[in-house]
């Protein structure tokens, strides 16, 4: 797992309570499939992590399918590179990019965004490069400010060509020991993918723009107990502002042994 630039929302069960909120949708590219990479730290300032992995797609494992457009190397795959930069202990900086093949054009924004995002050639095999900036900068000793932006390049991967790109961004803020010793209150703003221009698909373009407003309280009932109360607002849901604002309460709880 490679730092993210969000540590206080990164956790599944203690972190933001949406899959966008805890992370740059970059990390998702690689589909929960397998994969190998490296982290390595060549001083306390700098680092670098280089990964391949091979995504599942439909749900299923491919790296062991033998049959043509499958496999490690014959479908779809995901080369990631991150170059990590501390100039204080206060400060992290992150350098993101990823080189992305989706033999059915489908999960092209990480499963996050608008449908279109994800599927921007109607499942033409995609080609994709994904750029990101990102950034945590602890502003006291219980006070982190994170943010990060990303752009997406794909290319249809047929004769007629065409490309397309992705936009998305977010700040979050996690206020530690709120309340209580081991308790944390979060806050996210952003804009999931978002496809803004597409030369092979004129039409297939979101419209309008979509907000993620977020807040979650992580509270600590003891070592092994949190429960986490969560309020989730989209603006113009699936980038189109035909459709109706939604909100989004949800309670968690989780256990930890």
């Amino acid at each position: 797992n490679y730092y993210t630039f969000n540590p206080e929302h990164q956790a599944a069960g203690t972190g933001a309570v949406t899959r966008f909120g805890r992370f740059n949708p970059v990390y998702r590219l690689s589909g929960e499939g397998a994969g190998i990479g490296v982290d390595h730290k060549f001083s306390p300032g700098l680092g670098f992590a280089l990964s391949y992995a091979v995504p599942r797609v439909g749900g299923l494992e491919t790296a062991n399918n033998p049959t043509a457009g499958n496999g490690l190397f014959n479908g779809s795959n995901v080369l990631f590179s991150q170059l990590t930069l501390k100039p204080s202990d206060d400060v992290n900086l992150g350098l993101i990019y990823a080189r992305a093949y989706n033999s059915t054009g489908t999960g092209v924004s990480g499963a996050n965004g608008s449908t279109i995002a994800n599927n921007p050639f109607s499942g033409a095999p995609t080609s994709a490069n994904h750029y990101s900036l990102a950034a945590s900068v602890n502003l006291s000793k219980d006070l982190i400010l994170s943010a990060w932006g990303g752009l997406t390049q794909a290319q249809r991967e047929t004769a007629a060509g065409g490309n397309a790109d992705i936009w998305n961004y977010a700040a979050t803020l996690a206020v530690k020991d709120f309340g209580s010793k081991g308790s944390t209150l979060g806050f996210v703003v952003g804009m999931q993918p978002k496809l803004t221009s597409n030369s092979a698909i004129a039409t297939r373009v979101d419209p309008a723009t979509s907000l993620h407003l977020e807040t979650f309280y992580k509270y600590k009932v003891s070592d092994n107990l949190y429960i986490t109360p969560g309020l989730l607002m989209l603006t113009n849901p699936e980038h189109n502002s035909g459709n109706p604002t939604e909100y989004l309460g949800t309670i968690r709880t989780t256990f930890v042994f």
